[in-house]
């Protein structure tokens, strides 16, 4: 499901915002396991994933770096999530 998700979003979207994206599987990996495995969430971890979150949407919307999302972009952008998710 991993692969597939981000095959199609990559498909939609631009390789360096698929990246980006992928990159944060660490992340959403630690948030899923202070949801599910009641894993302790200490303020350093949760000051990290804000930061981490932070900067993967600065680098996905920025304008002055060129990263620009247009519309047709965002669909690919919400399945690589997905993909990233699973």
């Amino acid at each position: 499901m991993n692969l597939f998700l981000n095959i199609v979003g990559l498909e939609k979207t631009t390789p360096t915002n698929t990246a980006i994206v992928v990159s944060t599987t660490p992340i959403f990996t630690m948030i899923m396991a202070a949801v599910f495995i009641k894993e302790p969430l200490t303020f350093k971890k949760a000051l990290g994933v804000a930061i981490g979150l932070c900067g993967a949407l600065i680098l996905i919307l920025s304008k002055e770096q060129g990263f620009v999302v247009p519309v047709n972009n965002s669909l690919g952008i919400v399945i690589c999530m997905l993909g990233t998710i699973s």
